[in-house]
């Protein structure tokens, strides 16, 4: 979802996270750099740092829905 390469390095870049959807067990899995940091679920949002280091570690964020078909609303505020 958010490459790191596609931003500056080591800033504090801010991701924002919303789950849309209104089944209770529909969820969205956050990955950062490979590794599962957590899950929304249904009408939970989340807020997150990002430093979008790319130098050691690939710092993607994907995000992996449980279900097809549901929405997520996300922004990222940059600190470029």
């Amino acid at each position: 979802m958010f490459a790191a390469a596609d931003y500056t390095d080591d800033k504090a870049h801010k991701v924002y996270l919303k789950n849309l959807s209104t089944t209770a067990a529909e969820y969205f899995e956050i990955q950062v750099a490979g590794t599962v940091v957590g899950r929304i679920y249904a009408g939970d949002w989340a807020f997150l740092p990002w430093s979008a280091d790319s130098t050691g570690t690939n710092c993607d964020i994907d995000i992996t829905p449980s279900a097809s078909n549901m929405t997520l609303e996300y922004m990222l505020f940059t600190d470029d």
